[in-house]
């Protein structure tokens, strides 16, 4: 699953291997062996793999489906693995429901409207801060 995915978000973004092998530091075979599945990149070569193509590392192991989940779709995530096995079904989904509003301080605060805005604000930082990030780890390979 790795190396379709590394493959495919490659092409999608009309880099070669070379590219890639450039941005990494590495030889363009050795890249061309993480998406032959010949070996596996080490953990901080998949950390500036997902920060590189603005996606999480679960996508790009095939654990998630989800390209770019927002902040409130991951912390769902967490939350149901957390619950996983404790109550029904309908208190689970009533708690990650209830997520958002319980870090922001409490459901009585803010309406839905607000809270849609703060997700998006924090999807739009998140964002931000990939691009950054991904700018300075080219800048120092």
């Amino acid at each position: 699953m790795l190396s379709d995915r590394l493959r495919n978000l490659r092409l999608d973004m009309k880099k070669t291997q070379k590219d890639m092998a450039d941005f990494l530091g590495i030889t363009r075979q050795g890249y061309g062996n993480y998406e032959n599945g010949k070996t596996e990149p080490d953990q901080k070569t998949i950390n500036a793999l997902a920060d590189y193509f603005n996606t999480t590392i679960d996508y790009l192991y095939g654990r998630s489906d989800n390209f770019q989940p927002d902040v409130t779709d991951q912390l769902n995530h967490t939350s149901s693995n957390t619950k996983q096995g404790e109550g029904n079904s309908e208190q689970r989904a009533d708690s990650e429901a209830n997520i958002g509003r319980a870090f922001l301080g409490g459901s009585d605060k803010y309406s839905e409207e607000e809270l849609d805005l703060a997700r998006a604000a924090a999807k739009a930082a998140v964002d931000a801060y990939r691009k950054a990030q991904r700018k300075r780890d080219e800048q120092s390979f």
